[in-house]
């Protein structure tokens, strides 16, 4: 497989800025020129089209300290009479997609590790503690109160006004929540 023809962003992270002419793969070294040479010989024995996601590669230049991810697709080309000639390699860099995925994948895990913390210290608070929606009763309990008024872990507290008044609260003025 050669190159006969690449755009200037194919150009720019190449190694090599005269790859036309010269075999695909040879731009890549073990693993990566092995996986390049199968998905070619794929998309040529099927004719077939083939696209490969967020495929890990360097920036410009051949840079390899400026990763950047790809979306690839290897689209089959054919003569007049239906047979296959060539494969058009379409490359779009979707780093900035994939960083910002991954910047919200941390941020969601340390969110998620931070309600695990505060969960842990309102259960611990030794004295009854009672979150309550004036609406909808209440919405929270901590373990102290469940204990307080008798309500077993098994029952969520969403249920407690469901299951009766198992307690009544009340605001400043006297009316029932």
């Amino acid at each position: 497989y050669h190159a006969e023809m690449l755009n200037s962003a194919a150009l720019s992270s190449a190694r090599d800025s005269q790859l036309t002419g010269k075999r695909i793969v040879e731009e890549l070294v073990g693993e990566k020129r092995q996986r390049l040479q199968q998905q070619l010989d794929e998309v040529y024995r099927t004719g077939k089209s083939l696209s490969i996601k967020e495929v890990r590669g360097p920036g410009q230049g051949g840079d390899l300290s400026d990763e950047r991810y790809f979306d690839i697709t290897y689209q089959p080309t054919c003569d007049h009479k239906g047979n296959l000639e060539g494969i058009i390699i379409f490359s779009v860099d979707v780093t900035d997609k994939v960083l910002a995925r991954k910047r919200i994948e941390v941020a969601e895990q340390q969110a998620s590790e931070r309600a695990q913390e505060l969960e842990a210290i309102f259960e611990a608070i030794a004295d009854p503690f009672f979150i309550v929606d004036a609406q909808t009763g209440p919405r929270r309990v901590n373990r102290a109160a469940r204990e307080l008024i008798g309500i077993p872990d098994t029952v969520p507290t969403g249920q407690l006004r469901q299951n009766g008044r198992l307690f009544e609260l009340y605001d400043e003025q006297g009316h029932c929540l």
